[in-house]
């Protein structure tokens, strides 16, 4: 069967979404210096003109739009799937090649803790 090996470090991870929230780009940077580009695309279970009602209380309630702040890639080697917070933090998967990086902010660092993942069962450094 085929192997899978996992390490753990920080990565630097800086994205922008655009103004309309259609888009957005992140940009990673591995330990090693790596510098990977992600163009993203927003997506969403809602159809964009979903009302939303929230239940804040007895006989409160709260309408709100869909949120636009989950993103994707289907670029080939490139794909990913990701949440972006309001202050920016970034988490969710990123494909490498043939390995996948699963990035989950750290409080207050600007960095993020990545997870990385190979299926050929080396660890990048």
């Amino acid at each position: 069967g085929t192997r899978h090996k996992s390490a753990s470090s920080h990565v630097n991870v800086k994205a922008v979404v655009a103004k309309d929230g259609r888009f957005a780009k992140v940009h990673l940077i591995t330990k090693s210096g790596k510098e990977v580009r992600y163009k993203l695309h927003a997506t969403s279970v809602f159809s964009e003109d979903a009302n939303i009602l929230v239940h804040k209380g007895p006989g409160t309630i709260e309408k709100r739009g869909p949120s636009r702040r989950t993103f994707a890639s289907q670029s080939p080697g490139l794909r990913a799937k990701v949440k972006i917070g309001q202050d920016g933090g970034v988490s969710g998967l990123f494909q490498l090649g043939r390995r996948m990086l699963r990035v989950r902010p750290v409080d207050g660092t600007g960095e993020a803790i990545s997870a990385l993942q190979s299926s050929s069962g080396e660890v990048p450094k």
